[in-house]
């Protein structure tokens, strides 16, 4: 799976050629995550619906979780133009379900070896322990996501994942706040 590095700063990062913006990218892109400051993000989310790249993930902070009301209007801005994606068949993702070996984490250390327990929180932090304990008390992970602030994809729409992922039996959660509480009850 290639990756392709963006900044208008740098040429080269350890012997890779970095694009200048998400519209220089050579080919097509199935997932960009932005690592910018929270004001910026919008206009990389612009660029990416321009491209026509399907999934986004944004784990930078300062957006409603700060509780200012400038995190929440730049929330709900990310949020309508995922919405508002135009010319696709359906709105861009503003979250990353991750898939065996795909990290951003820096997971190196993370176990190799896939298993039963399945595992969704709300923080980026708590999904990073998790995935290092696993190791300490012996159990293998089929995946973990960390779903940020539920702006996208909420609690209901992982406990459905993992109700239908064949690879999981168990799973585990750290929810702050549930949207969808009555529909995820029902689970």
């Amino acid at each position: 799976m290639p990756v392709y590095p963006v900044s208008p700063r740098i040429t080269e990062f350890q012997g890779q050629k970095v694009y200048a913006s998400i519209a220089d990218l050579p080919a097509e892109v199935d997932l960009v995550i932005v690592c910018l400051p929270a004001a910026l993000v919008p206009d990389a989310i612009r660029q990416c619906i321009q491209k026509g790249i399907p999934a986004v993930e944004v784990p930078s902070g300062g957006f409603r979780e700060v509780g200012t009301e400038e995190g929440k209007k730049l929330e709900a801005e990310l949020i309508s133009l995922a919405v508002k994606a135009p010319g696709s068949s359906a709105p861009i993702a503003l979250e990353f379900t991750a898939r065996r070996s795909v990290t951003i984490l820096p997971g190196a250390e993370y176990p190799q070896k896939a298993g039963p327990v399945g595992f969704f929180a709300q923080s980026g932090a708590i999904t990073e322990d998790f995935c290092s304990l696993s190791q300490d008390y012996s159990f293998n992970i089929s995946q973990a996501v960390s779903y940020g602030n539920a702006s996208d994809v909420n609690e209901y729409d992982m406990a459905r994942y993992f109700l239908a992922d064949s690879r999981t039996t168990i799973a585990a959660a750290y929810m702050e706040g549930l949207k969808s509480g009555h529909a995820y009850l029902k689970q």
